[in-house]
């Protein structure tokens, strides 16, 4: 992308209008109802599989430290309540038999998929364009203790 689009310069990026991609590095742009990223942080796909749920969309929202930094801590916890902060990513059927979900490098996000005792076996992995000089990506989720493992493999790509 030669940066023409959005201001933002050669190598920007732009996306799907999710919330969880919203932080200091990335914002909506209302011209085309979307997401444009600076060049310095990368979008990749991570794909969630393996999740056996009977809800079909993950609920996604972005936890980086700037986001965070606008709530006091008891604010925070409201803020990971309110479903309005959170994209909503529905599972892919047919082909993938996942969530697939974009995400921006460097960035915290919170993710669930509905309440209750969700999964006990998850297997995370990221597309081909993912490289090992990208800034990491952290994923929270709350802990429950029937859980039994997350199956990262940062040599497997999709």
């Amino acid at each position: 992308m030669d940066g023409s689009l959005t201001g933002l310069g050669p190598n920007s990026w732009v996306a799907h209008n999710y919330k969880h991609l919203l932080n200091e590095d990335c914002q909506y742009y209302e011209t085309f109802n979307g997401v444009a990223c600076k060049p310095t942080v990368s979008m990749r796909v991570v794909r969630f599989r393996s999740v056996r749920l009977q809800r079909k969309v993950v609920h996604i929202a972005n936890m980086d430290d700037s986001t965070l930094a606008k709530y006091t801590k008891g604010d925070e916890w409201a803020y990971r309540a309110d479903p309005d902060n959170f994209a909503q990513i529905a599972y892919q059927e047919l082909h993938e038999r996942c969530y697939t979900v974009p995400v921006v490098t460097g960035s915290k996000y919170y993710f669930h998929f509905g309440a209750g005792n969700e999964w006990t076996i998850m297997e995370v992995s990221v597309n081909e364009k993912f490289n090992k000089t990208d800034k990491p990506i952290y994923f929270i989720n709350k802990f429950e203790e029937k859980r039994h493992a997350i199956l990262v493999d940062v040599n497997k790509t999709i």
